[in-house]
């Protein structure tokens, strides 16, 4: 079995991180004070490492590559972590939740029309359809 790396497709896991950071956030009704942040770090960094694990398995198992690899950083645990890019993405979570969250909510969700949102969506959806197509269905044949 052979493995690659392909990077022409987005990976949705981004997006499904960042609601459940989002839905934690607001569960927590946590403070723009240091130490709230500080947590918040703690705890999305936690939550980002655990599910790029195991999504990076999940990827590997169903369609038999590997979107990512990590074997030749630095402080890896196996394939699919490595503690810098969990770094990385604890301070992204905190960014997005702090910094782009309100400005979204205050400046641009409010101007956007719906007809684009779905276009977005729409993309999103054709572009999964033809990467689980490109890489499942046609490495079979």
């Amino acid at each position: 079995m052979h493995s690659v790396i392909f990077y022409d497709s987005y990976n949705f896991i981004y997006g499904i991180v960042m609601i459940i950071c989002f839905y934690i956030y607001n569960k927590l009704s946590i403070s723009c004070n240091i130490i709230d942040i500080l947590i918040c770090y703690i705890i999305f960094t936690l939550i980002t490492t655990i599910i790029e694990y195991i999504s990076g398995h999940i990827i590997h198992y169903l369609l038999k590559i590997d979107k990512w690899d990590y074997t030749y950083f630095k402080y890896h645990f196996g394939k699919y972590i490595c503690l810098r890019n969990s770094l990385i993405w604890g301070i992204l979570s905190i960014i997005c939740i702090y910094i782009l969250n309100p400005y979204l909510i205050n400046k641009i969700l409010l101007i956007i029309p719906e007809s684009f949102s779905i276009s977005i969506i729409f993309f999103f959806l054709i572009d999964f359809i033809l990467s689980f197509h490109k890489y499942f269905i046609l490495k079979k044949i």
